[in-house]
């Protein structure tokens, strides 16, 4: 299977929605008591379902 675009383009792409959202989103953001464990927990399992043979 061949990309159309080479990965550095993905890249920029991808970092020019990050800087979008990151400008316009915290207009909308909350906080709550334990929110660094639910980020700690989100890292956790990402890193599980990353690194467990299937």
């Amino acid at each position: 299977m061949e990309l159309r675009l080479p990965p550095p383009v993905i890249v920029l792409i991808t970092l020019g929605c990050m800087f979008a959202l990151s400008r316009y989103w915290p207009l909308y953001s909350f906080a709550f008591s334990g929110q660094h464990y639910v980020i700690l927990l989100f890292c956790l399992l990402g890193t599980l379902l990353v690194t467990c043979p299937q």
